[in-house]
This record gives C-alpha cells, sequence and structure tokens, in this order.
C-alpha cells in the first residue's frame, strides 16, 4: 500500500512538472533528437579517425621540406599541368590554357573549386612558381597570365610541380599533420586525408643509405621502401613481396670526359660504346622515353659489336678509368671498357 501512495505521488509530481515546463523539455527533446541523428551520422568517420590503417613507408635520401620527392609532393598538393604517360602536359589546377603565337604569353583559368587545406579556395593569385625571367600576374581570380622572356617549348612541364602555401599547405588529397627534422633535412613525416576518410595514413621515414633502410625495414620500423635498387638484400626475405617497378624517365648512362686527350677522339667514344656488352636491363639509344611524344627512333644505334669496336680503335692504346656509384658497382665491372674482350686496358 505505502509502495502505492510512493508511486503515485512521483506520478503527480512528475505529470505537475511536464505540465509546468513543458515547453523548455519540448525543446530539449529536439536537442536531444538533433544531437543523437549527428551523433550517428559523424560516428563512423570518427571511428574511422582512430582505426584508420596506416602505411609505414621508407625512402632513400636526404630531403629539405622544399625538396620532398615529387611521389610526395603530388600526395599533399598539385601543379597547374600534370605529366600524361607520353610526356605531355595536361590540365590540373590549371583547367585551360592559350598560347600567343610567339609562344611568350600564357594564359590560364583556374579551378577555383579547388580547396587549400587552410580552407581556402584556391585563387590565381596564389600561384607561388619562382621561375627566373617569367612573370606571373593574376587578372582574376580563376585567370593567370604567364610571360616568358624567350619560348621555352617545355614550359607547361615545369608548371607540373605542386603548388604549396606556408607550413606545406596543398591542395591534395593529403595534408601534413607531423613533420620532423634532423638538422635541415626530414627524418619523419605523416600525412593524413585532408577530405577522403576512407584513404590510410601515410607514415615516412627518411634513411640516407639503402642499408639502412633495409635493417628499419626488417626490424618493423616500415612495412614499404620505395625505390629501392636492383639486386638488394631483400630478395628472399621472409613475407616480402618485390614489385618491379620500371621507370621510363630515367636511364644509366656513361658520361665520356671530351676534355681527356684520348676521350676527344669520336671514333675512340664510338668504339667504346660499341665495346658496352649486353645486360641484364634494357638498352636505350636515346635519352628521351620512348613512350614519350617527343621520342625519335631516327636515332645512331651502338649495339654490341666488338669486331667494329676492334676496327675503330685501331692501334690506339690507353687507359680509361670509371668512376661509379656503388649499387652500380657491378654493372660497372661487367662493361670493363672492352677489358674482358681481348684488348686489355683502353
Amino acid at each position: 500500500m505505502q509502495l502505492q501512495r510512493s508511486s503515485r505521488y512521483a506520478f503527480l509530481i512528475l505529470v505537475a512538472t511536464a505540465s509546468k515546463y513543458k515547453f523548455a523539455l519540448f525543446i530539449g527533446f529536439l536537442i536531444g533528437l538533433v544531437v543523437t541523428l549527428g551523433l550517428f551520422r559523424i560516428w563512423p568517420q570518427v571511428a574511422h579517425l582512430f582505426s584508420r590503417p596506416t602505411q609505414h613507408l621508407g625512402v632513400v635520401g636526404e630531403f629539405s621540406p622544399s625538396t620532398l620527392p615529387l611521389s610526395i609532393q603530388n600526395h599533399i598538393s598539385r601543379g597547374l599541368t600534370t605529366i600524361a604517360p607520353d610526356g605531355s602536359a595536361i590540365p590540373a589546377l590549371a583547367t585551360n590554357w592559350t598560347v600567343d603565337q610567339e609562344g611568350r604569353v600564357y594564359t590560364f583559368t583556374l579551378d577555383t573549386t579547388a580547396i587549400w587545406h587552410s580552407g581556402q579556395n584556391l585563387e590565381a593569385s596564389d600561384v607561388n612558381y619562382n621561375i627566373r625571367n617569367v612573370t606571373f600576374s593574376a587578372t582574376s581570380t580563376n585567370t593567370l597570365i604567364v610571360r616568358l622572356e624567350e619560348p621555352f617549348s617545355p614550359f607547361l612541364t615545369l608548371l607540373s610541380k605542386p603548388i604549396f602555401q606556408r607550413g606545406l599547405k596543398g591542395v591534395g588529397d593529403y595534408k601534413v599533420s607531423g613533420i620532423r627534422l634532423n638538422g635541415e633535412f626530414v627524418n619523419f613525416l605523416k600525412l593524413t586525408p585532408a577530405r577522403d576518410m576512407s584513404l590510410p595514413n601515410l607514415e615516412y621515414r627518411f634513411y640516407r643509405t639503402e642499408a639502412t633502410a633495409i635493417l628499419a625495414y626488417k626490424l618493423g620500423n616500415i612495412d614499404i621502401i620505395e625505390d629501392l635498387g636492383e639486386g638488394n638484400e631483400l630478395s628472399g626475405w621472409k613475407n616480402t613481396t618485390l614489385e618491379a617497378n620500371i621507370k621510363n624517365d630515367r636511364i644509366v648512362a656513361i658520361y665520356f670526359n671530351v676534355k681527356h686527350p684520348l676521350l676527344s677522339e669520336k671514333t675512340i667514344r664510338q668504339a667504346l660504346a660499341y665495346g658496352v656488352p649486353e645486360l641484364e636491363v634494357a638498352r636505350v639509344q636515346s635519352p628521351v622515353n620512348e613512350n614519350s611524344w617527343a621520342y625519335s627512333d631516327r636515332v645512331r644505334e651502338y649495339s654490341f659489336d666488338l669486331e667494329r669496336a676492334k676496327r675503330l680503335l685501331g692501334d690506339t692504346s690507353g687507359e680509361v678509368v670509371i668512376t661509379t656509384f656503388s649499387p652500380y658497382l657491378e654493372t660497372a665491372q661487367k662493361i670493363g671498357l672492352l677489358k674482358n674482350h681481348g684488348r686489355g686496358p683502353v
């Protein structure tokens, strides 16, 4: 009986309170509903923020914040143009452009829907390339006039370099959320998605040599090493996959010191070129990428031809020394500059 009286008394108090403060209770209910729906909406993003996977990558080389590898810069920002597989410049932050007949004045129309990591929309006045003898002037928020003192046909490819605001703020898919320096060089860089929360975090650690990067990989400090040379010691390492990435925009070449009395002779240089043996890697006949729009196969080929090399050398004798970096030592020894082809030192 006492319990029933207490319950009824509490119910009457609750009804009276609700009647007196019904407006405040109604507003509170609406606020609670909105907050609940909002939490349901943003919770997956918040949860993903804390559970987002992270890729730990190793990079070989010393880089300052302004000289980061282009692959990293492209994560953070974009240039006015970007480079197509054939080496030509195609639109990026610039949606289109025109060039005057003399090839010295370019007019760019910019994509002002692009947003800086600082939250501001891109404007033509933000473009901050520092190229000698080139002036940039914004005539509107989306129009940029560029004037060159002299025509330069590859100019559009220069504008593929990403642009930045102070503090490495860009307009790319990733923003810089952490950076550590050792002196003037970066030793750690963390990138997190700027907008697309489905992307993983990227953590880069920088190593001066391939040997230290490989050791860090074996110790589990990094999961991926980018741009390792051939023949590294990870080929048989457990749970490791090596992916070949042929970079057609890079070559390894022998440069002759034409100031040397022996190498100043064209026939001697031709003989040495014909004396380079076939190696395991592809041989190129031009410094221009064969996939490039500018490539031409109308060049003289110097395929391995020992007899022709001997004829060109005639009675010439002397010694040529190859100076190279350690990753290419084995290749240099294989070339040998005809030493291993029966003529002794050249």
